[in-house]
């Protein structure tokens, strides 16, 4: 009996040990900097609840590295160590966007204290020095490294496609000199209308060494989504790219007014419905992993009548306690975490990065 338990014990832990992620997580619109902790750390516990594989996060650079009437070698590590503790609470691994250049390098110093940290760095050599070291940092936190989100849009980037690339080659040497086995991502595209500038960065990449996972957002009408991942993926593989596709930026908006899938209208069942079909459709098409959209924005972040407004699968009020409510969304992709009506793929990548 003894013989029959130790070798049931074996098997479980072999078990264990081979299992997948969920090809699901959560894109949190929490940031290093500027998200108060107990914010962070509600979010942190909404994800993990949620069976998220991932969290995805803004590390914001310019707030660690420009630390004024100090040394030039002083650094603040306040917000990353906030979120490196939660992850380690929650057993949550972060994939970190990493922007905002710092002053000290921008091409654009003369904006700050505003406007610097959206131009491009003047040093992309010491800007991928810089994620590297919030990498090292915590290694078991940052699993993955995104590089800048949506550097197509005017709004998030001001710089030109082959400045992008030479940031974004220079961070990939910088993080696999160390950590070889921590993916780095391409900045996720807005939508289909930024697939030109991604052709002249993509062509500025010399050899395609600038990123190990393609990333794209991808919004709107079910019957849309596989078509809008296979047209990405064709791009991505025209300029050599061959290896795995994220989709870090997913959601439906729950309020009727935005509810712009005929198919999918109602409110908050509406909302459940979509995410319920629509997620195993990105898969089939494609996707490796797929965020979803956890909180609602809120009036400061993005004002009045707009869809983000509601995109999330669940409320938050934007001042402590930080009390919310899980919308039926909620439960929708907690369940197709866990395996149901899942049509999952097996992921090219494991939670520690591993390309497989």
């Amino acid at each position: 009996m003894l013989l029959l338990a130790v070798l049931l014990a074996s098997l479980l832990l072999a078990a264990r040990a081979g299992a997948q992620p969920p090809p699901y997580s959560a894109h949190s619109m929490v940031n290093t900097c500027c998200t108060p902790y107990a914010q962070k750390a509600r979010l942190f516990a909404e994800a993990k609840a949620m069976g998220a594989a991932y969290i995805r996060l803004d590390v914001v650079l310019d707030s660690i590295f420009d630390v004024w009437n100090a040394p030039p070698t002083a650094r603040n590590w306040a917000g990353v160590d906030e979120v490196v503790q939660l992850s380690r609470r929650h057993r949550l691994p972060v994939l970190a966007v990493m922007r905002a250049t710092p002053a000290r390098i921008s091409s654009c110093p003369d904006r700050r204290p505003e406007g610097h940290h959206l131009c491009a760095p003047s040093d992309p050599r010491r800007f991928g020095r810089y994620v590297s070291a919030v990498v090292a940092r915590a290694p078991d936190v940052f699993r993955a490294v995104e590089v800048w989100n949506e550097p197509d849009g005017e709004w998030a980037f001001d710089g030109t496609p082959a400045q992008y690339a030479a940031m974004l080659s220079a961070t990939y040497r910088a993080v696999k000199r160390r950590f070889p086995r921590v993916p780095v991502l391409i900045g996720g595209a807005m939508d289909l209308d930024g697939r030109d500038w991604y052709r002249r960065a993509l062509r500025a990449i010399r050899g395609n060494r600038g990123f190990d996972v393609a990333n794209v957002h991808v919004r709107g009408r079910r019957a849309t989504l596989a078509s809008t991942i296979r047209r990405w993926r064709r791009l991505f593989r025209r300029h050599g790219h061959r290896g795995p596709m994220w989709v870090t930026e997913a959601g439906y908006p729950s309020d009727s007014r935005f509810q712009r899938d005929p198919a999918y209208r109602g409110g908050e069942p509406g909302q459940a419905r979509y995410l319920r079909d629509a997620l195993p459709v990105m898969l089939r098409a494609g996707a490796d992993q797929v965020f979803v959209t956890l909180r609602d924005s809120w009036l400061s972040e993005f004002g009045p009548a707009t869809p983000f407004g509601s995109e999330g699968v669940l409320t938050m009020d934007e001042r402590e306690p930080y009390e919310v409510r899980r919308k039926r969304a909620f439960a929708t992709v907690r369940r197709l975490c866990s395996g149901g009506r899942n049509d999952r793929v097996t992921p090219r990548l494991s939670v520690a990065g591993e390309v497989r």
